[in-house]
């Protein structure tokens, strides 16, 4: 009988408080939604000119903030809740920059393409393991997290600022690359250390698997296109990415899916749950 009230009690805590990461996470993700479209509006009214280097060198900073992962830092679900969205949202901009800027924000920002692009694989590839300071700062290592937080910032200030001057967005764009890709070799490595024996690269692709169908499709389509690209091309097929990345998920992640719907309802109690 205390067994059960244990279980009961248990349950109960576990799905309060999945809920509530789930609608913090929610709330977040709609905050950040809120900064992107700020960036843009500012984007369409001014030139690269007129913003001038220092002014791309604080959007920058700014931007990698908004696309830290949002939610709270202890999760009570899986990581992959984060990854369903932010993969498939930063490859779609990786994807569709051009046309975001040839059709939404104005051509006098084609030359932030390349920027936008790695703005967003940015996105994808920095939510993978990105929870790993939390199981660290549970043990009371903290000294991994500023390692890689220090090395991101020195690779920024040494490559990617020098670059930027000397070769305009194309050089901060290749700069963000080398810091980031410093940081996320350095995460690996702590993560490895951590978790030692752990299929990471199984993890890694799981979170990749449900873009990687919606990609070839887009990619497939562009290689069919003839004659100029149009507003209509490029959004058939962003919504063509959008359809098969959900049925994708679907398929990969159903079980997660089913668990964190399960959360949200109230007095209900997810699948997985259930079966404890």
């Amino acid at each position: 009988m205390r067994r059960a009230a244990s279980t009961s009690v248990r349950r109960s805590l576990r799905r309060h408080a999945a809920r509530g990461v789930l609608i913090n996470g929610a709330f977040t993700t709609g905050l950040t939604f809120l900064g992107f479209a700020r960036g843009f509006i500012v984007a369409a009214l001014l030139t690269t000119a007129e913003f001038g280097v220092w002014g791309i060198l604080a959007t920058t900073v700014a931007m990698l903030t908004i696309l830290k992962p949002s939610g709270v830092g202890d999760k009570y679900l899986q990581q992959d809740e984060d990854n369903m969205w932010a993969m498939p949202f930063g490859l779609s901009l990786t994807l569709f920059a051009p046309d975001l800027a040839q059709f939404v924000i104005g051509g006098t920002w084609e030359p932030a393409v390349l920027l936008l692009q790695v703005f967003g694989a940015i996105a994808a590839l920095g939510h993978l393991g990105f929870n790993w300071q939390a199981y660290y700062r549970a043990r009371g290592t903290t000294a991994p997290v500023a390692i890689v937080s220090v090395l991101v910032a020195a690779l920024f200030l040494v490559i990617a600022v020098p670059l930027t001057f000397s070769d305009g967005l194309s050089g901060l764009a290749t700069g963000l690359s080398i810091a980031v890709a410093g940081g996320l070799v350095a995460r690996v490595g702590y993560i490895v250390r951590l978790f030692p024996g752990r299929p990471l690269a199984g993890q890694a692709a799981r979170s990749l698997a449900p873009s990687v169908p919606a990609i070839g499709i887009v990619v497939l389509a562009r290689l069919l296109e003839t004659g100029e690209r149009t507003p209509a091309m490029a959004t058939a097929e962003l919504a063509a990415y959008l359809l098969v990345t959900a049925v994708a998920t679907w398929l990969v992640e159903r079980e997660l899916i089913r668990e964190a719907l399960g959360y949200l309802r109230v007095g209900g109690r997810p699948a997985s749950t259930a079966r404890a």
